[in-house]
C-alpha cells in the first residue's frame, strides 16, 4: 500500500533511511517521509486555507508546539492560500512528559528515604508502583488551576511498608520550574531562527500529551503574550497530516 510516514524533525539521514528500509521490509510503498511538525501544520492549515492571505509577502504565521512523553518539537509555519512553508523547526529530544513524572517520583523517593531509610530506586517493582500512582496525580494536578493538595498512597510499597504522602500545587510548580524553563528554549530558538517578532506570530497551537498540563500552556502564554489553542486531537494530528499529504 502507498503511505506517508512521519518522523521526528530531529531524525538524521541515517535514521530516515532506516525507516524507509523498515517500510520496504513491511511491504509499504513510501510516497515520502514527513516531519511530525510539518504533518501537524498541514492538518491544521488545510481546512482553513480559504481564510489565508493570497499575498506571499504577508503570510499568516503560526507557531506549533508539540511536547510528547519523551521529546519536544516546535516550528513556525507561514501560510498563504496556496502554500505552506515551514520557516524553522527546533527541538529538545530529551525533554517530555516523562521528566515531569520523574521529578515527582524523585520527590517522593527522597521522602521515603528520609522516613524509612529505604532506597526506592533499588527496587524496580516498587518504583513502577509509585510511578503508576504519580501518573494519576499528575493528571489530576493538570486539571486544577487553583491551589489544591492531593494524596499519594501506595500499599506495601517496599518490604511490606505502606507509603502515604501528599503534594500541593505550589510544591509541584517548584519541582517543575527547571523543566518549564527548559521547555521554553525551543520556542526561543525557533523565534530567533525565523527573526520574527511576537506580533508577527498570529496564533500558537499546542499538541502532544504533555501540553495538557496548565504549567506548559501558562508558560507559553506568558512568554509569547498569546493564549495557546488546542483545536486538534493530539492523538490524531500527525497521522491526519500524513493522510492528507498522501491523498
Amino acid at each position: 500500500p502507498d503511505c506517508v510516514i512521519s518522523v521526528p524533525c530531529y531524525f538524521n539521514d541515517a535514521q530516515r533511511r532506516a525507516v524507509l528500509d523498515a517500510a520496504a521490509i513491511a511491504g509499504c510503498k513510501v510516497l515520502r517521509l514527513m516531519n511530525e511538525t510539518a504533518a501537524t501544520a498541514l492538518n491544521w492549515g488545510l481546512p482553513k486555507s480559504i481564510d489565508f492571505p493570497e499575498d506571499t509577502a504577508t503570510p499568516k504565521h503560526v507557531l506549533f508546539y508539540d511536547m510528547g512523553y519523551s521529546s519536544t518539537q516546535c516550528c513556525i509555519v507561514a501560510y498563504t492560500k496556496t502554500r505552506m512553508t515551514v520557516l524553522a523547526s527546533t527541538f529538545d529530544r530529551e525533554l517530555g512528559g516523562k521528566d515531569f513524572d520523574d521529578a515527582m517520583i524523585k520527590h517522593f523517593a527522597a521522602e521515603w528515604m528520609e522516613k524509612k531509610k529505604k532506597d526506592l530506586y533499588s527496587n524496580p517493582k516498587s518504583l513502577y508502583r509509585l510511578a503508576t500512582q504519580v501518573d494519576k496525580i499528575k493528571q489530576q494536578l493538570s486539571g486544577y488551576t487553583s491551589q489544591t493538595t492531593l494524596p499519594c498512597n501506595v500499599e506495601c510499597l517496599q518490604d511490606d511498608e505502606d507509603f502515604s504522602s501528599k503534594i500541593d500545587t505550589d510544591t509541584w510548580i517548584a519541582l517543575t520550574k527547571p523543566l518549564i524553563d527548559r521547555a521554553l528554549e525551543p520556542v526561543k530558538a525557533v523565534v530567533r531562527d525565523t527573526k520574527l517578532t511576537f506580533d508577527q506570530i498570529e496564533e500558537v497551537e499546542v499538541v502532544g500529551s504533555a501540553t495538557r498540563s496548565p504549567l506548559i500552556v501558562n508558560a507559553l502564554s506568558e512568554f509569547l503574550g498569546k493564549e495557546p489553542k488546542r483545536t486538534m486531537n493530539s492523538e490524531e494530528a500527525v497521522s491526519k497530516g500524513c493522510a492528507l499529504n498522501a491523498a
